[in-house]
C-alpha cells in the first residue's frame, strides 16, 4: 500500500529506516520539530538513509558537498533559525568524487589579470 509517512529529524545528522524508493515530498517544521514527509510503499523492505541540517552559514565539509541532494528549507522560532535540509547520498568517504581542482585553480586566478 502506498502512503505518506512522517519522520522527524532529530539533530544536525539523522539516520532513518524508511522503505525502499520512499520519496520525499516535503520538508518543514511540525510543533518545532524539523520533520520530514515522505511517499512509501508500506510493503517495501527498509533501508537506511542519512539526512543532514544545516543552518544558514553553518560549515559544509567539502569532501561530503558533493554528496548532498537539496530537500528542502525550514524555518523555527518565528523565522529566527532557517534550516536547510540534505539527503546524503553517498554513504562512504571512498565513494565521494573528488574535488574539482581545475575549477578551484580557475578561481583563484580568475582575479589576476
Amino acid at each position: 500500500m502506498k502512503t505518506i509517512w512522517k519522520f522527524p529529524l532529530v539533530g544536525v545528522s539523522a539516520q532513518i529506516d524508511m522503505p525502499e524508493a520512499a520519496i520525499v515530498v516535503n520538508v518543514d517544521e511540525q510543533r518545532g520539530v524539523p520533520t520530514l514527509w515522505a511517499l512509501v510503499d508500506t510493503e517495501r523492505q527498509r533501508t537506511a538513509r542519512t539526512f543532514r541540517i544545516f543552518g544558514t552559514g553553518h560549515p559544509i565539509d567539502p569532501h561530503e558537498a558533493n554528496g548532498l541532494d537539496y530537500l528542502g528549507t525550514l524555518k523555527l522560532h518565528a523565522g529566527e533559525l532557517i534550516l536547510h535540509v540534505f539527503e546524503l547520498l553517498l554513504k562512504k568517504e571512498d565513494d565521494l568524487p573528488p574535488l574539482d581542482n581545475q575549477i578551484l585553480e580557475r578561481g583563484r586566478s580568475s582575479g589576476k589579470k
